[in-house]
């Protein structure tokens, strides 16, 4: 079957900022306002579930440094390794290359909002 997703954001961007994946993925909630979206069906979704596990009271840490997270959600997609070509900070999602979780376990990762 098809499947149609809408998508409506408030505030406005501009058009250079604009992203999107497509593929098989798979999605964990890991806070109340973050999802960790990966391929679905492997490892890597689980593993990067606990990885950022701890990124709700990252963006509250910074709100209590910058104010309120206009966003409305912060939501990670770790990209396939068949892209390790980085990844880009986009409204409402980044894109981390899947080098992320290896780079972690040498130092602490911040995540960094406007």
């Amino acid at each position: 079957g098809r499947v149609v997703e809408e998508f409506a954001m408030e505030q406005p961007v501009p058009t250079y900022l604009f992203a999107f994946a497509v593929g098989e993925l798979g999605f964990r909630e890991v806070g109340p306002r973050t999802r960790v979206y990966a391929e679905a069906g492997g490892y890597v979704l689980d593993d990067a579930a606990k990885e950022f596990a701890g990124t709700e009271e990252m963006i509250r840490q910074g709100e209590r440094l910058f104010g309120p997270y206009d966003w409305e959600r912060f939501d990670l997609l770790v990209l396939p390794p068949s892209f390790p070509y980085g990844g880009m900070e986009n409204p409402r999602m980044v894109f981390l290359t899947p080098t992320v979780k290896r780079e972690r376990q040498r130092q602490e990762i911040f995540l960094v909002f406007c």
